[in-house]
């Protein structure tokens, strides 16, 4: 269950913790949440983390007088996924500082897709640390013999925030790829971050 900000709340102050109630499997295994945070006017993530915690401080942008919704899925080990019930909104007020993520943070973080293996679609996590301007980024998801199947994302993306990107399984003709062990590449501000995922089919 969602716990803070509550549903219909007026947020003020920064940084903010989204807080939820951790859930126990039947099986007694081992729990990740992934949290997301995404702007209503338009429907882009501003913040998304995975963790074992029952609680998330939001390292993004946050705008004065916006309204924001955020849901929490829990994951256990074999990447069986449960989503909350509910998805809260909350409003910030006009005095919300802008929270950006910390200079010491690496400039560019390339996360874990969810789900992982995935059957139609997944998401792939990534920030770019930063002042906000800018900067030219890469995502590109590869096959085994390193031949490029989709292009997910080709130019400019503004720094200070982070971004869930949605792979539907197909390659760049629309044709669905074939089930099998791939690799996601991340460039974007002189570094370069690779990861692997499995699609099945």
């Amino acid at each position: 269950n969602l716990l803070l900000p509550a549903n219909s709340a007026v947020v003020t102050t920064t940084p903010l913790t989204l807080r939820w109630r951790s859930t126990t499997d039947p099986q007694l295994e081992a729990l990740t949440y992934t949290v997301t945070l995404r702007s209503v006017a338009t429907n882009q993530v501003v913040f998304t983390k995975t963790t074992t915690d029952s609680s998330a401080v939001v390292t993004g942008y946050i705008g004065p007088n916006t309204t924001y919704e955020w849901s929490v899925v829990a994951t256990d080990a074999l990447s069986h996924g449960r989503s909350a019930r509910e998805r809260f909104r909350f409003t910030t007020g006009a005095t919300t500082d802008v929270v950006e993520i910390p200079p010491s943070a690496s400039a560019v973080v390339l996360g874990q897709n969810r789900p992982n293996p995935f059957l139609r679609t997944t998401d792939i996590p990534f920030t770019l640390a930063g002042s906000g301007d800018p900067v030219a980024a890469e995502l590109r998801v590869f096959d085994a013999r390193g031949r490029l199947v989709k292009t997910l994302v080709a130019g400019d993306r503004p720094t200070a925030r982070q971004y869930l990107i949605r792979w539907d399984g197909r390659d760049d003709t629309g044709h669905p790829a074939a089930a099998g062990i791939y690799f996601y590449r991340l460039r974007a501000a002189g570094r370069e971050m690779v990861r692997r995922l499995v699609l099945v089919r």
